[in-house]
């Protein structure tokens, strides 16, 4: 007979967003991230964990993508979120193109993920599309 193998989840912190943060409005957590995605080539999603007094938790990278998407499962993003014991979650994305106006994948993914945070109960407070040319959230 075989043994039972119990597993546990642990948390790395990376360093790149100091913990002593908060966030308070959009334009707040766009200078969090914009130095990070603003000039990439290809797309890359963000996720900042905040607590429920707005204090980032941490950030994870959600997906590396393709010069015009990215793919995003529910799933990865609220594994950290969850694990991380997150209250709401702002997702963060960058258009290569130079455009901030989101694609209507963006408007459906958003809406997506809203549902599905809401399930867990969490929130998805905002969703932000940066470009070169200033950010647009939903």
């Amino acid at each position: 007979m075989e043994e039972l193998q119990f597993v546990h989840v642990e948390l790395k912190r990376d360093t790149w967003v100091s913990p002593k943060m908060s966030i308070r409005d959009p334009f707040d957590a766009v200078e969090v991230a914009r130095a990070l995605i603003e000039d990439l080539d290809r797309e890359m999603v963000i996720n900042i964990h905040l607590a429920t007094d707005g204090r980032v938790i941490n950030a994870t990278i959600c997906s590396l993508g393709a010069q015009n998407s990215a793919s995003i499962s529910p799933s990865e993003v609220l594994r950290t979120a969850i694990v991380s014991g997150a209250h709401s979650i702002i997702m963060i994305h960058n258009h290569p193109s130079g455009s901030c106006q989101p694609s209507k994948e963006d408007l459906n993914m958003a809406k997506k993920l809203a549902t599905v945070c809401n399930l867990v109960g969490l929130e998805l407070k905002d969703f932000i599309v940066i470009g070169a040319y200033g950010y647009r959230h939903s």
